[in-house]
């Protein structure tokens, strides 16, 4: 048995070498000097870059989070060390649940891009029994979250509705900055993002 899972690591290390030596080989070598100083300045653009550009994305993201519903929401908020929050989100914009004690949720991440229905979504997942997620879910998952750049909307909580618009929470990670804003969809929503559901996990 630690024979197999030792070949096996073995052939995994052996594969990633060789990937890495693959990409090596055909890096671009008419880059001029300009270009390539600015990638040596700004590796975490060329990370973003190299990962665009090598790994398929998906369109589903699912995981699970738990939910104290017992802490308030400026705590949870304070806990997620973010970087930026939005003034907006604030307890009296978002009234607490009747849900109480930790609560374990499995959620789904559905991309959501421009000109795509957020109600025809919605109505999709409810038939696996997923709810459009709240600040809570956001939160709790924002928490444990250090890669993912996409926006990723809660509209369970929709705080506002304007011709049409609503406003709602949403986390994103931009140029290694953790933020908490508000965002009006569908008209100043991102070209791609993720539009968060959860189920209760019994």
């Amino acid at each position: 048995m630690k024979q197999g899972i030792a070949s096996r690591t073995e052939n995994a290390e052996g594969q990633l070498a060789e990937f890495h030596a693959s990409v090596l080989r055909k890096l671009p070598r008419d880059m001029d000097s300009e270009t390539r100083q600015k990638w040596i300045n700004d590796p975490q653009a060329l990370g973003k870059a190299l990962h665009e550009a090598l790994v398929p994305f998906q369109k589903t993201l699912s995981g699970f989070v738990e939910v104290d519903y017992e802490v308030a929401l400026s705590e949870s908020i304070r806990r997620c060390k973010l970087d930026t929050v939005s003034p907006g989100v604030i307890s009296a914009n978002f009234p607490p649940s009747a849900v109480s004690g930790k609560v374990k949720y499995e959620y789904r991440l559905v991309l959501y891009e421009a000109g795509a229905s957020g109600t025809l979504i919605a109505k999709e997942q409810a038939k696996d029994g997923f709810g459009s997620a709240r600040i809570r879910h956001l939160l709790a998952f924002a928490s444990k979250q250090k890669r993912l750049e996409e926006c990723v909307m809660a509209i369970g909580d929709d705080i506002q509705y304007v011709s049409d618009n609503v406003l709602v929470p949403c986390f994103k990670i931009a140029n290694g900055s953790r933020c908490l804003s508000l965002i009006w969809v569908p008209c100043h929503q991102p070209a791609r993002s993720y539009l968060m559901f959860v189920r209760k996990v019994s």
